[in-house]
């Protein structure tokens, strides 16, 4: 076969590429609009929106060639023309040069792409890549159909698909810029195919969603019948067998099976057998999955598929609300811990604390009440936990007034624990609980960690609190610019301000009225007002809702942290506090004290509040101590664990820091003291000379002395002559020992 030559021509004058022309011919409107009305035929007899002007664009200019292709037709291919015979379709008005681009959706301007559009461009052109490398070698079908075909298979995708985007990116002008777009999105409004009729009651047809299929093919039907055969697929394939849990292998087994009668016993068909018949003649894929997923079984299958864990984590579907049935008022509580999004400050020193906050609230299920709340100074916890539902079951005037706060007896009414407690993360461990072990909280539901929607009510609480922390000083949440002070240096609210904060914020909550709550008709009846307070009224009346409560001794027990400390002459002693119980409270503690003075001092367990060490209790056997702090340690009253613990943090570098200074100030000491026994050193021997030379001239006045003594001695030695007068022996051996007596006080 002949190719024709791929050397360009002189370009002629009146052909250049990318020129546009409108085609006027009328055979060959005709045809186009016969392929475009074939292609988009629809089932609903729909009129096809026709495009009023057709248009074809110059490709290449060959010697004897002009390659053109139309930008309408949903089958296009280039067609060569010769040169005279395009010349003469111009001359005799069949062509109508014009200088507007025929669709805009092959060429869109570069100020109006989307990411969307450019990251669609960017994919689709380095699918045809090779193709628009090989220039107008690739207009000739014998020399890229072979490129087309490996390329499809590198990239894993269908020859005709990668073809199709090449026939846009030639009838967009050869620019990169058509690919940005849907494939022929200019003929919105015509029929989108074949209307599926599903197996509902009324048998009302739907539209299939998606594009229109550009082969004419219609989708396939699926009736009540073929439902059941689904059905029965996906459980004999889907949740059984060697296809188990792979949904595309299942719809194979379930089509070659149950729809088209293929021998399935070598395993499952090929997609290759599967072409061997029209896609109109067994259910697609997604048709397949939708009706699988309809099943009345499909959750519990799944859970004996996959697991329990499994499911709750990933498979279980979305629900809308978590607290949707409850007995009542006290029947289900919901537990949550979220970061304080503010720094803390020490209450007397002003200085940041180390340790991060976490909110625990208790929420009711059924009126939407938050109930308790503890602020905790650290990560996660079990005790956190604890004190969290201790403060659910506390009566909330006693708990107001320990922080400052005075509050009547209507306004925070709940002060009850549980039936059932729902938590996550830290707080799941709660199934060890004492007051799970004890029975007070008969039933502790653990929600799969990453879903939120299954305790939404008290997820919704989380995010008020980061809304409310916006505007406190040193919240940590939100924006941050370079040069933005830092949220520890704005911190000024300690632990006592931040929890009447908080307080503050619960109480403001629980008396809003909720308007999207799901009222009963017995509440509509009664001309209830959904407020979070009426709610739990009504709860416990109108639902049979229960106030569990407890002895409250016990439940202190039960839900305080227990720690070690030492029982001395003085008092409880812990950490650098000295307790001593209530007067009248333990008589016997005297004789305790008395014998820990004789005998040393030994341990005791306590228990205390860590949000302040006023809550202290000693253990009598069952039975706690209320204990107080002695005048000496009153400073420590209002302070919590994380205040002590940042307060002999402060302490220690304090220490430190003195102790570094203490060192510098000795070597200082030290090198003063050297520089003075240096100065007295140099003054002596400018005075005296070194001490060689002061022990050279002692030697030898001593032997001169001596050698004077031996010529007295022997009496024959005349006296030296000089004009003086003779020395006695007994005045010389005189002068002598004052000399030697001054030389030896010199020495010293």
């Amino acid at each position: 076969m002949n190719t024709l030559p791929l050397t360009p021509a002189r370009v002629s004058p009146s052909f250049f590429e990318g020129q546009v022309y409108r085609e006027l011919r009328p055979e060959a409107v005709q045809i186009l609009e016969d392929r475009i009305r074939h292609a988009y035929r629809g089932a609903n007899k729909q009129r096809i929106r026709m495009p009023k002007r057709f248009y074809l664009r110059v490709l290449a200019v060959m010697n004897e060639h002009v390659i053109v292709i139309s930008t309408e037709d949903p089958r296009a291919r280039e067609c060569f023309y010769p040169v005279e015979q395009a010349a003469e379709f111009i001359a005799s008005g069949g062509w109508v040069r014009t200088d507007m681009e025929p669709l805009q959706v092959m060429r869109i301007p570069d100020g109006k792409l989307s990411s969307a559009q450019i990251a669609r461009m960017e994919k689709n052109s380095d699918l045809i890549r090779p193709l628009i490398d090989m220039d107008t070698e690739a207009l000739i079908a014998k020399l890229r159909w072979p490129v087309i075909r490996g390329r499809a298979l590198e990239k894993k995708v269908s020859p005709a698909h990668l073809f199709r985007i090449f026939i846009r990116y030639l009838q967009g002008g050869m620019s990169t810029q058509a690919l940005a777009g849907r494939w022929f999105r200019r003929l919105k409004g015509i029929g989108l195919g074949t209307r599926v009729t599903m197996a509902t009651e009324a048998g009302v047809p739907r539209k299939p969603a998606g594009r229109p299929r550009l082969d004419g093919r219609k989708a396939y039907v699926v009736l009540e019948m073929d439902v059941k055969k689904i059905l029965a697929g996906s459980r004999k394939y889907f949740f059984a067998g060697s296809t188990a849990g792979n949904w595309r292998r299942a719809w194979k087994r379930t089509v070659g099976d149950m729809f088209l009668d293929l021998d399935c016993s070598n395993g499952v068909p090929s997609d290759e057998e599967l072409a061997r018949f029209q896609p109109g003649t067994y259910p697609s894929y997604k048709q397949f999955r939708y009706w699988a997923e309809l099943d009345d079984e499909f959750e519990t299958l799944l859970r004996k598929l996959y697991g329990e864990r499994k499911f709750e984590l990933w498979l279980r579907r979305r629900r809308q609300r978590t607290a949707a049935k409850v007995g009542g008022s006290g029947a289900v509580f919901l537990v949550d811990a979220t970061p304080l999004d503010w720094h803390l400050v020490h209450q007397v020193t002003r200085l940041p604390l180390e340790k991060k906050a976490q909110l625990y609230l208790v929420v009711d299920a059924f009126s939407h009440m938050i109930v308790g709340f503890y602020l905790h100074l650290g990560n996660e916890s079990y005790d956190a936990v604890s004190l969290a539902l201790l403060a659910a079951a506390e009566d909330k005037v006693q708990l107001c007034a320990r922080y400052g706060l005075v509050i009547g007896p209507d306004e925070w009414v709940s002060a009850c624990l549980p039936t059932r407690l729902a938590a996550d993360g830290a707080a799941a461990n709660y199934k060890h609980g004492a007051l799970v072990k004890k029975g007070v909280i008969r039933g502790l539901t653990i929600v799969p960690p990453y879903r939120p929607d299954l305790k939404g009510l008290v997820e919704g609480y989380n995010a008020a609190v980061k809304r409310k922390a916006e505007s406190v000083p040193g919240h940590t949440d939100g924006h941050k610019e370079r040069g933005d002070e830092s949220p520890v240096a704005l911190a000024c609210l300690d632990y006592v301000e931040s929890v009447r904060i908080i307080i503050s914020w619960i109480l403001q909550t629980n008396r809003r009225i909720m308007r999207d709550y799901p009222r009963s008709a017995e509440m509509i009846a009664d001309g209830l007002v959904p407020s979070r307070r009426n709610l739990w009224d009504w709860g416990l009346q109108g639902r049979g809702g229960r106030r569990k409560t407890w002895p409250w001794e016990s439940l202190m027990r039960w839900c305080l942290p227990t720690d070690k400390a030492w029982l001395t002459r003085d008092g409880v002693e812990y950490g650098e506090m000295l307790y001593e119980p209530i007067p009248g409270a333990l008589p016997k503690f005297n004789d305790w004290c008395a014998k820990a003075g004789e005998h040393g001092r030994w341990r005791v367990d306590v228990s205390y509040h860590p949000a302040s060490y006023s809550f202290f209790y000693l253990h009598d056997g069952d039975d706690l101590v209320k204990m107080q702090l002695v005048t000496r340690s009153q400073m420590y009253a209002t302070w919590s664990v994380a205040e002590y613990e940042g307060h002999q943090a402060v302490s220690a570098v304090a220490m430190a820091v003195y102790e570094s200074e203490n060192e510098v100030r000795d070597i200082a000491h030290e090198r003063e003291q050297q520089q003075i026994i240096e100065n007295a050193m140099a003054k002596t021997e400018a005075a005296r000379g070194s001490v060689a030379a002061r022990r050279r001239d002692k030697s030898d006045r001593k032997a001169t002395l001596a050698d004077q003594k031996h010529l007295i001695a022997a009496q024959g030695i005349a006296v030296p002559s000089g004009g003086q007068p003779p020395v006695s022996p007994a005045e010389l051996q005189a002068q002598d020992e004052a000399e030697i007596a001054g030389l030896m006080e010199d020495a010293s």
